[in-house]
């Protein structure tokens, strides 16, 4: 074989398979480079050595091309050798990855300097990513990056190896590059081209609940924390939610003197079995978030009301056509509409059903699950009249044919019509899957997103500013427990959460009156939860708390459907917190207690 198709069999089999570096592989590059070239420079000084013996010989027996062709063989023995030491470099200390091998030079730092390497490493990844525009950035920025910057990036895609929504965490990199200002000009302004290239525009979400408003539960907590992460990575968000007559905390016009401007904006209208007009209240968050309140007091009375089957479809269907009809008024088509749990069931619906045209032809639907245990469902009794007159589309969206007993399910609805759905916790997933009633169509959407609810901690902590536990401790005992003095060797016991079979609070009610007894009523104990009046459960359990609450009014307290205005001070000035869940989706409650 020549010198020369050689030296090309190398070069070929060094660009044949490339892959992502590992940060560990680039890292090593330096120290092994130095390596490389002082044997490099040894191989010099022997060859020069050789060479001024063979010089000398070849004077005596040999001519000038002999000596020629000689030192040109050892030169390319040379070039093998280093060659191969590059290629055991980036193999080492990393199986996984397939080889990656080329042209590299010492720019200001180590960078990739192969034209060829850095094409194939940027389809591999515009395929992995799915971002437009990707390969000019990549072509533009990435092989003149320097020594910190490239391996910053390059433990970035370290993910690719590990599964991980590397799409997710490379456009938070791009949006973080893009507000950088020590990067300099060039990184910022393609990165800001990218991220623009590859923002979505408005997300939408329509809640039932949403931050300090309505929040009843942690669905609304969770709505308000995820529309602000999503606003602090640069999305614009939209949030529509009912304006009700009275919040959870039982107040009226609770949208006026708030730190938002909020203010009437027009009137929005839709027809269902009659005419139905909402006035739409709308504010711009700091941060801009756009918010909009759709308000009728006869359909949104408060949060979750008692009504019948028919009052209750009327009010989510209302609320699903009025917020679709509400974005179309303002000519805003979002990509994503994110809906949650069972009360906005209904606007996937009406997005594909040809109410509104096309206009949602191409917007994706998301049905975030907060709870979908049976009881959370939304379900609703069948009694022989399937009400289509009322919501107006195939009633076996809503109503399971072959299910047993029959129900009107907006749960149901929303799973099978939406494009994808999602819930709290990855654990919470694979149970939905398994043993969800529903777990035939959820299985139906493949790759469900799954994220665990957490707490914004620093927002927690300003809310938690100038709550001491002895002052919390003192203000439950006086207010609750009859005290006129806090004892402060008394421990104080709290359940706060939801009342329903799944919170296991009967093993509580069951157990606590021994308790009691055995530290002669030195003890607190406090209920404090929300439940539905009409379920046995419920009803069972609030038998059992007023029974204690008479029996020990120095002992137990039971805050049965009451306001939580002052939640945050029972956190603080519990001992202990009594969490004896058969089930949780996400358990977010063990985290109040626990950063409290």
């Amino acid at each position: 074989m020549s010198n020369q198709n050689r030296t090309r069999d190398v070069r070929a089999k060094r660009v044949s398979a490339p892959v992502v570096p590992s940060y560990n592989i680039i890292k090593g590059y330096k120290q092994k480079k130095e390596e490389i070239i002082e044997e490099g420079s040894s191989d010099e000084d022997n060859s020069a050595d050789s060479g001024s013996e063979s010089g000398s010989v070849s004077e005596e027996d040999s001519s000038e091309e002999a000596r020629r062709m000689e030192k040109k063989q050892k030169n390319v023995k040379k070039k093998d050798k280093i060659v191969e030491k590059k290629k055991d470099t980036f193999n080492a200390n990393n199986e996984d990855y397939r080889k990656i091998t080329g042209k590299y030079r010492n720019y200001n730092g180590f960078t990739l300097s192969s034209s060829k390497i850095s094409k194939q490493l940027s389809e591999i990844l515009k395929e992995k990513l799915c971002l437009r525009d990707f390969s000019d950035w990549f072509n533009s920025v990435i092989i003149s990056m320097q020594t910190d910057d490239l391996n910053e990036f390059v433990t970035l895609l370290d993910c690719l190896q590990e599964g991980d929504d590397l799409t997710t965490e490379f456009f938070k990199y791009i949006y973080n590059l893009s507000k950088s200002k020590s990067k300099g000009y060039k990184y910022t302004f393609e990165a800001d081209k990218l991220y623009n290239q590859n923002k979505l525009e408005d997300i939408c979400f329509i809640t039932p609940e949403v931050g300090r408003w309505t929040s009843l539960g942690k669905l609304g907590q969770t709505v308000d924390q995820l529309t602000q992460g999503l606003s602090a990575l640069g999305q614009d968000i939209i949030v529509i939610s009912p304006y009700y007559y009275k919040n959870p905390k039982g107040k009226t016009d609770y949208l006026e003197n708030d730190q938002i401007d909020f203010a009437y904006s027009k009137d929005v209208s839709i027809n269902l079995d009659g005419t139905y007009t909402f006035e739409v209240y709308h504010g711009k968050s700091d941060n801009g978030i756009k918010y909009y309140f759709l308000k009728n007091q006869d359909i949104f009375p408060q949060i979750y009301p008692a009504l019948n089957p028919r009052e209750t479809l009327r009010q989510i269907a209302c609320f699903a056509k009025a917020s679709l009809q509400l974005l179309c008024d303002l000519r805003v088509i979002p990509p994503i509409i994110v809906t949650n749990d069972w009360v906005t069931g209904l606007t996937p619906a009406y997005g594909r059903d040809g109410s509104f045209g096309e206009a949602f032809k191409h917007t994706k639907f998301l049905h975030l699950c907060h709870n979908l245990e049976p009881e959370f469902e939304g379900r609703l009794s069948f009694t022989g009249d399937n009400y289509q007159n009322v919501y107006q589309f195939n009633p076996d969206w809503l109503i399971d044919p072959y299910g047993s007993p029959k129900c009107f399910n907006p749960s149901r609805c929303a799973i099978l019509k939406s494009d994808q759905w999602g819930t709290v916790s990855k654990t919470y997933k694979r149970h939905l899957q398994l043993n969800s009633p529903l777990a035939e169509l959820l299985n139906q959407k493949p790759c469900p997103f799954a994220y665990p609810n957490g707490i914004c901690v620093n927002e927690r902590l300003k809310e938690l500013k100038g709550l001491d536990k002895n002052g919390c401790k003192r203000y439950i005992q006086q207010n609750y427990f009859e005290f006129e003095e806090p004892d402060y060797s008394i421990p104080v016991y709290s359940f706060i959460g939801e009342i329903v079979e799944d919170k296991g609070l009967m093993l509580i009610l069951n157990s606590i009156e021994e308790i009691i007894k055995k530290n002669k009523e030195k003890i607190n104990v406090l209920i404090c939860g929300k439940g539905n009046n009409n379920d046995p459960y419920f009803k069972n359990c609030v038998y059992k708390i007023n029974t204690l609450s008479e029996r020990y009014p120095y002992s137990f307290y039971g805050k049965i459907n009451e306001k939580n205005d002052d939640l945050l001070k029972l956190y603080v000035g519990s001992d202990y917190g009594l969490l004896p869940s058969k089930f949780e989706p996400g358990g977010v409650i063990q985290h109040e207690y626990f950063i409290a």
